[in-house]
């Protein structure tokens, strides 16, 4: 692929940053020896990236999830019963 044609098939943007945010890029993209708009660029590809890391922490917090919901169902349960007990009682007059 020629340099023109590459050129040409990329998009101009223009953005606003706080000051602290670009030093902060700009010191990222020296330690990684690219330029400011590649350090960018391979960031913002970055963030699209599914993360094998975060897979598994997302199952985790899901079962985690599932077992608190499974024990909320079982607290309401033993609320509703304790609630018709209660009804009971008080239809019994005790």
């Amino acid at each position: 692929m020629s340099e023109d044609s590459r050129v040409r098939d990329q998009s101009k943007v223009q953005i606003r940053m706080s000051d602290d945010l670009r030093q902060r890029l700009l010191e990222a993209a020296f330690k990684s020896d690219r330029s400011l708009n590649a350090e960018i660029v391979a960031r913002l590809e970055k963030s699209f990236d599914a993360s094998p890391i975060d897979e598994p922490i997302v199952e985790a917090i899901e079962t985690k999830l599932g077992a608190h919901e499974l024990e909320m169902k079982d607290i309401r349960a033993t609320v509703n019963e304790m609630r018709a007990m209660l009804a009971k009682m008080k239809d019994a007059g005790l």
